[in-house]
């Protein structure tokens, strides 16, 4: 009976909200449990969702999201949120907020990697903090994945993101990926972690020139395939390389970030694709790094910029270790520590570590 109580208050608070011609502003999600809509106004609605389950609680937010105005901000309680295959398209001007890494989670199983991310930014005003995004594979096997970021091609550029606190998981290929369509994206990134089978993050050369920026402040990147997959789908299998962070477009900036990425030296069976060895295992790289070469560049693009971070790359099988690799563009390493003697950078082609 009280699932059935539940049920009908809210189909009749949602009735009620269509009868509306547009949402209150001060409608949240409150950060308690159990987890209740509220509607602010002269007569307060509450909907109880303590039974709901994870799919019904994501299926609210992409609901909630086409109704609220921008400036107006979501709040979700410390639950999990399933969005199941379908991409979750960010809203723009309605910052969410959750309850910390950890507590409030979004989880994300679609596959259409060629065109989405988990997570897909798509305009200008995107905002989001205090919430754990995950990305995983539907059936469990191990294959390609992007949790947060860019990925349709179709994308006309120049969007602008905030994102602070977040802890961004991928049990496959990418854990933030910007790579679509456009140019011009502007992003910063506070106090989050970034975490992948593969690489932790990328900005891609979709990204087109140096006109995409991302900042990030006190980050930290990892990726090990061992325990978060990586290989398969359209990140090309089996990976030839692992790395924290990707740079083949736009400009990428970090302070006081660590890098910590563990090689993969195969499982060693026949006819398994992630059979083989890695190549390589690098904490930051501005390079093509695809598991076909592309060209290097010779421009001054992109550009990899790091100050005061630390990078802590192990092989663990893999044919070579490297810190920062400088094989295209313009990278400078300002005050840096490694996993070299002394703490020293272990570098690769053309690394400016003048201050």
């Amino acid at each position: 009976m009280k699932r059935l109580a539940t049920a009908l208050a809210f189909l009749a608070c949602l009735a009620a909200i269509a009868r509306a011609q547009s949402i209150p502003a001060g409608l949240i999600i409150e950060p308690v449990k159990p987890f209740t809509a509220v509607i602010e106004g002269p007569q307060p609605q509450r909907v109880d969702l303590a039974d709901a389950t994870p799919e019904s609680r994501a299926d609210l937010v992409r609901w909630l999201v086409t109704q609220l105005k921008p400036g107006t901000t979501l709040k979700l309680a410390a639950l999990e949120y399933n969005f199941g295959g379908t991409v979750f398209k960010l809203p723009s001007g309605i910052p969410i907020v959750g309850q910390g890494k950890g507590k409030t989670v979004l989880i994300s199983t679609q596959e259409d990697q060629r065109h989405y991310c988990g997570f897909e930014i798509v305009g200008k005003g995107v905002s989001l903090s205090e919430l754990t995004l995950v990305w995983k594979s539907k059936d469990g096997l191990t294959r390609g994945g992007q949790t947060l970021g860019i990925a349709d091609p179709s994308n006309n550029g120049n969007t602008v993101a905030r994102f602070k606190n977040l802890e961004v998981v991928s049990y496959g290929a990418c854990a933030l990926y910007y790579w679509g369509g456009g140019k011009g994206h502007r992003a910063r990134f506070d106090g989050c972690n970034f975490v992948a089978g593969r690489w932790a993050g990328c900005i891609g050369a979709g990204s087109g020139d140096d006109s995409a920026v991302l900042e990030f402040q006190s980050c930290g990147f990892l990726a090990d395939f061992s325990r978060f997959g990586g290989a398969g789908g359209d990140m090309g299998g089996p990976p030839s390389n692992t790395c924290g962070f990707v740079v083949r477009g736009g400009q990428a900036t970090f302070t006081d970030c660590s890098a910590d990425v563990t090689g993969f030296p195969g499982t060693g069976q026949p006819n398994d694709p992630n059979g083989p060895a890695f190549k390589l295992a690098i904490g930051w790289a501005n390079s093509s790094l695809g598991d076909t070469k592309l060209p290097t560049y010779t421009y001054k693009w992109p550009y990899l910029t790091l100050v005061r971070c630390v990078a802590n790359v192990k092989a663990n099988g893999a044919e070579k270790a490297i810190d920062v690799w400088g094989e295209n563009g313009t990278t400078k390493a300002v005050g840096c520590n490694g996993s070299g003697v002394d703490g020293a950078l272990i570098t690769e082609g053309t690394v400016d570590q003048s201050k």
